[in-house]
């Protein structure tokens, strides 16, 4: 758990480059799973299904962590028995489609209408989903960033849709597209 702990700190410290390696981003929520499940044992189900040939593909730094701790946070610390959290990742042509799925309580229509419109205020402290909408935006454009689908009762599911960048010579000709 302390090694973890290392792990993200050290991470979130070093903010020199926005774009990082999948690999990379992935042990982040890698980290910050082994961390919660040391809190929530077994409670806390966790999956992730990523090919390994996509590791290379850049990403926004912290762009998944803040999604799984949502899960955590607003799905499993919610309910009663185990949550169940899957994050995917997979290539559809020239995009990268990451899904983070949980079973949690879900979220109340009128609350999700004000998400999915950007029209809330954070219910926390952290990183949260409009920073994350505005920084992949921010690096690539409109037509790229975060959806939200959730029915109470069943879970939330977060997807966000990002250009398919392979290579640190591709990073900064996709920044800004």
């Amino acid at each position: 758990m302390a090694e973890s702990l290392g792990y993200i700190l050290r991470s979130s410290i070093n903010v020199k480059e926005s774009l990082i390696p999948l690999e990379n981003e992935m042990k982040i929520v890698e980290s910050y799973q082994t961390i919660q499940s040391y809190r929530f044992e077994e409670r806390l189900d966790f999956h992730m299904d990523i090919s390994e040939d996509l590791y290379t593909c850049h990403v926004p730094k912290f762009m998944l962590q803040p999604l799984v701790d949502n899960s955590i946070r607003y799905g499993l610390q919610k309910m009663i028995g185990t949550c169940t959290i899957l994050v995917s990742v997979h290539q559809d042509g020239d995009h990268l489609i990451f899904t983070v799925e949980d079973n949690g309580v879900g979220i109340e229509n009128e609350l999700l209408q004000k998400i999915v419109s950007w029209d809330y205020e954070s219910q926390g402290n952290g990183i949260g989903l409009k920073n994350i909408q505005h920084r992949i935006q921010t690096l690539f454009g409109q037509e790229f960033g975060i959806s939200i689908d959730s029915e109470v009762g069943k879970g939330t599911t977060v997807r966000i849709r990002l250009p398919v960048i392979r290579g640190d010579h591709n990073v900064q000709s996709a920044i800004g597209r």
